[in-house]
């Protein structure tokens, strides 16, 4: 790809070619070929996104999702001629993984200002990476003085990054409540079959929680040895792994959805929040049962996300993918669902959410939610069910249910209950809602 006064780069390329090759080769043909892109380089992102974000659904020339497959450098870094660490020296792990900073509020605000616009974000390749060996020369950062020089002491220098058992190594432009944060797994193919089970953690992709213990990555995609376009020819072509990869191939596979919408509800546009709801309720749960700090809601699977949407568009009246708003007048939206003897059901609740305060505490455990959303499901025999909820002081722990005061996504598992009847989803919300109203998305399948 090129951006402005950039020169050609391979990775961008790659990217690029991962969400829209037109399959010259075709091994190497894109998730969404017929798809237009809109190349930039990563220096002005911030200004260039938000001029081109799609606030209004009648807005012509505007972008509802945008890839970003580049970020932070955090921790430890082996990119320039000698390690270099980037975090406050002195401390033992870099406090800007996790981090909600001024980058986080800025995308937040993007995205909640342009409610139609979803932005996908690697999430870094920064777990494991591995503090030199002792003697070794490094360079920190240190203010006006610039970088300073000096050779590593294992006693007393920073340690491996995400050294918590590979968890909290996420870095900051991935921890913002409104975008998709994506991490790579293995392919999950076997026998030139879809196999979910083939999809195996990478050795590199970057964990959560964030610091206030929200859930990121979202989710996960195939980042290992995937063939694409080469920046070295017209008809060359690379394999190449990271978290880059995994969100080209999510972005590609959001633009198939954003597609498939338009033809089935023609003037319609999907929300952003809608986009990422459909996307994490039926990827394909991974690693503990729930939403967990490592594949986050699981491995993306388009076509099931299409099958939603096609169930939607076969009877409006079965509340599959519902778009609406919490305010004053309507603090509390329930919709009534009949299941079948035997059958569950899941629900997953995603709202764009206001931006957070930025704290000065770069490793502030402050909830960045503003207005917090509460998904509930009423079974035909008159139980109550919460929705997941995880602890970050315990980060490898499965989740429970619970009342989630921290994620703008939700999601309750009802499980097949003894016998069939109506069950009841409901929407609402705690204490007063910034602007006086929230916009939310509710997908909902019987299982």
């Amino acid at each position: 790809g090129r951006g402005p006064s950039a020169e050609p780069s391979s990775h961008a390329t790659h990217v690029a070619g991962t969400i829209a090759a037109a399959g010259v080769n075709p091994a190497a043909l894109g998730m969404a070929p017929a798809a237009q892109i809109a190349s930039y380089n990563y220096n002005r992102d911030l200004g260039e996104v938000a001029r081109r974000a799609m606030s209004d659904p009648n807005e012509a020339d505007m972008i509802q999702v945008s890839n970003h497959s580049y970020g932070y450098a955090c921790g430890w870094d082996y990119t320039s001629t000698v390690p270099r660490w980037y975090g406050e020296y002195g401390d033992r792990q870099s406090a800007l993984f996790g981090q909600y900073d001024q980058e986080s509020q800025s995308w937040d605000q993007i995205c909640y200002e342009a409610p139609y616009y979803l932005s996908l974000r690697a999430a870094g390749n920064d777990r494991g990476d591995q503090a030199p060996s002792d003697g070794t020369q490094y360079e920190y950062y240190q203010g006006r003085r610039g970088w300073i020089s000096k050779r590593y002491d294992s006693d007393t220098d920073p340690g491996d990054d995400g050294a918590d058992g590979g968890y909290d190594s996420t870095p900051p432009d991935g921890t913002a409540k409104n975008v998709m944060t994506v991490g790579a797994v293995q392919a999950a193919v076997s026998g030139a079959v879809r196999d979910v089970n083939a999809a195996a953690m990478t050795s590199f992709s970057s964990w959560g929680p964030t610091d206030d213990g929200r859930v990121k990555p979202d989710a996960v995609a195939c980042g290992v040895r995937l063939l694409s376009c080469s920046a070295e020819g017209d008809d060359q072509y690379d394999t190449y792994s990271g978290t880059s990869m995994a969100v080209a191939s999510a972005t590609g596979g959001a633009a198939l959805l954003l597609d498939l919408h338009q033809a089935l509800f023609p003037g319609q546009v999907m929300r952003s929040a809608t986009l990422k709801g459909l996307l994490l309720h039926t990827a394909d749960d991974l690693g503990n049962p729930g939403p967990d700090y490592q594949f986050g809601w699981g491995l993306l699977n388009i076509r099931a996300a299409a099958a939603l949407l096609l169930e939607q568009a076969g009877d409006a009246g079965t509340y599959r993918v519902v778009e609406d708003v919490l305010d004053a007048q309507a603090p509390e939206r329930a919709y009534a669902l009949f299941i079948g003897q035997g059958q569950g059901a899941l629900a997953t609740l995603c709202w764009t959410d206001p931006p957070a305060t930025v704290s000065e505490d770069p490793d502030s455990s402050a909830p960045c939610l503003v207005n917090d959303l509460d998904l509930r499901i009423m079974d035909p025999q008159g139980s109550r069910h919460l929705p997941y909820v995880l602890d970050r002081t315990r980060p490898a722990e499965p989740a429970v249910p619970g009342d989630n005061t921290l994620d703008n996504v939700e999601q309750v598992r009802l499980p097949g209950p003894l016998t069939g009847g109506w069950i009841t989803v409901s929407v609402s919300h705690k204490g007063v809602l910034r602007d006086g109203e929230q916009a939310f998305s509710l997908l909902v399948s019987v299982l």
